[in-house]
């Protein structure tokens, strides 16, 4: 029987998702709003566009995503009156959040950085950028 690599994938990476929301609940926020507070985080702010071309995800998808962050009060919207784009950045329970998310993502990482499993995840790291590049 042949195997499909796109279903093994799919399931390996919610397998994944699994584990980092694991080890991020406390801090409230799963590892898909840790990569948005990340990124907020990382360029001192940036408008929904670039946040989407960051992540590379839909426009749309990310809007919706969005949303519990900016209902909980960790990401604000602070265009200038004049300013079509928004420009999203961290308010201050956001950092906190991002912060306290931070160190909690480090446990999970560390164990993916193992020194008997470092050379499987470089191969499979460098496998999962010529998938993306590939489509």
């Amino acid at each position: 029987m042949e195997i499909c690599h796109c279903w093994r994938l799919k399931r390996a990476a919610h397998h994944l998702n699994e584990f980092y929301d694991k080890a991020l609940a406390p801090s409230g926020v799963t590892i898909s709003q840790y990569g948005m507070l990340r990124e907020i985080n990382q360029h001192g702010g940036c408008s929904v566009m670039d946040l989407a071309g960051y992540l590379d995800l839909e426009r749309s998808t990310l809007t919706r995503s969005l949303k519990p962050l900016m209902q909980k009060g960790f990401v604000s919207d602070c265009r200038e009156c004049h300013m079509r784009n928004c420009r999203l950045v961290l308010t201050a329970e956001g950092h906190k959040a991002f912060e306290e998310a931070h160190l909690l993502w480090q446990k999970p990482r560390l164990l993916m950085k193992r020194p008997w499993e470092q050379r499987g995840v470089r191969t499979l790291e460098t496998l999962l950028a010529a998938i993306q590049q590939a489509t």
